[in-house]
């Protein structure tokens, strides 16, 4: 049991770094980014209180723990398909022949992207010089802390960097 706790509280931990490392890179404060550190802090509670949590599991009919079991392994094995498909695809090189690319937005600071988004937006503007003929598609809205619609900001750095406009 020692040892099951001691696993669940430092995975907790990897998970409340993991998810600080994506708030602050981030920069913004939709509630999704504080996702990590919500799954973190639960974690370590789970491993602080995990005898307990056992003993009150045990008093449980079989077949709720069986149910509560079947829905944890769903859970897990989504997010492991969901992961290695956003690991595999973020890996992966875009087709030559592509004729549209489309910017998925992101949080902008003012008027300037944020360090995730400046990457799509470089990404796609390097693509783009190596295939003139492709169009761009910039999306994003405006958030209440965004000075300019995050679709503008892509297509502003584009054509500051003579990628056409249409």
């Amino acid at each position: 049991m020692k040892t099951a706790k001691r696993i669940i509280i430092v995975l907790g931990i990897i998970c409340c770094l993991y998810g600080s490392t994506v708030v602050a890179l981030v920069s913004s404060n939709h509630w999704f980014n504080y996702a990590g550190i919500f799954v973190g802090i639960v974690m370590i509670a789970v491993g602080i209180f995990l005898e307990r949590i056992c003993k009150a599991v045990r008093k449980l009919p079989k077949v709720v723990i069986i149910v509560l079991s079947v829905i944890a392994a769903a859970m897990v094995l989504h997010f492991t398909i969901f992961e290695v498909n956003v690991i595999r695809f973020a890996n992966s090189q875009p087709a030559s022949d592509a004729r549209y690319m489309i910017i998925l937005g992101a949080k902008v600071n003012g008027e300037t992207p944020s360090l995730e988004y400046q990457k799509r937006i470089e990404a796609a503007y390097n693509y783009a010089k190596e295939h003139p003929d492709i169009r761009i598609i910039c999306t994003g809205g405006k958030g209440d802390d965004e000075a300019i619609p995050e679709s503008f900001a892509a297509a502003n750095f584009l054509m500051r960097n003579s990628v056409d406009e249409n």
